[in-house]
């Protein structure tokens, strides 16, 4: 479990994902956009901040999926096709 140090340690440089949401970002867990089942790697560019309402029970118990565009935009899908579009900017050079 080496990496958890490692993205402890950039959480600040991490985007936040939660459209809406006032959980600071210290208070948020670090979700995979690419599950590390998925092959996913633990990378600036496939982690997001999210709170532990929208990290546990809307991606992990209701199945919500979020997509992170190549443009930095983030799109979060309900498993019955509605959708919660939410604008983010990429992470900056500097953070990655």
């Amino acid at each position: 479990m080496a990496m958890a140090p490692l993205m402890l340690s950039r959480r600040p440089a991490l985007p936040k994902r939660c459209g809406g949401c006032d959980r600071p970002a210290s208070a948020c867990d670090v979700h995979h956009i690419r599950h590390k089942s998925d092959s996913g790697e633990t990378s600036i560019h496939n982690c997001g901040l999210f709170c532990e309402f929208h990290h546990e029970a809307c991606i992990h118990r209701w199945g919500w999926e979020v997509i992170l565009h190549p443009d930095g935009t983030m799109e979060a899908r309900s498993p019955d096709g509605r959708r919660l579009l939410r604008n983010q900017s990429p992470p900056s050079q500097r953070a990655a």
